[in-house]
């Protein structure tokens, strides 16, 4: 019936005030710290902007190429890794030991 008109989905405190409790909170800690400093705490921690995720889609794109080049080269030069030998079993065993 009535709703916070903060967060629209919890019912006010009281008959009189206009948010809950939760949002009540929130005012306060906006009154103590001031909106500008609340906000921006609020965008760095809960928020991702897109030059940061840009930032980190290209030092990944960056990584990836560098390994590639790398592996590239030590095929070139004969350096890759050689794969492991097969394990010998039982029966390869005994055919060896007879």
């Amino acid at each position: 019936m009535f709703e916070c008109y903060l967060c629209l989905n919890k019912k006010r405190a009281g008959y009189g005030g206009y948010y809950c409790d939760a949002c009540n909170k929130i005012g306060k800690i906006i009154e103590c710290y001031g909106s500008d400093e609340v906000l921006d705490i609020l965008e760095q921690t809960c928020l991702r902007k897109d030059k940061k995720l840009r930032d980190i889609k290209i030092e990944k794109v960056k990584k990836d190429k560098e390994e590639d080049k790398k592996v590239d080269i030590d095929k070139a030069h004969g350096l890759a890794p050689t794969p492991p030998p097969p394990p010998t079993t039982r029966s390869q065993k005994k055919k060896t030991s007879n």
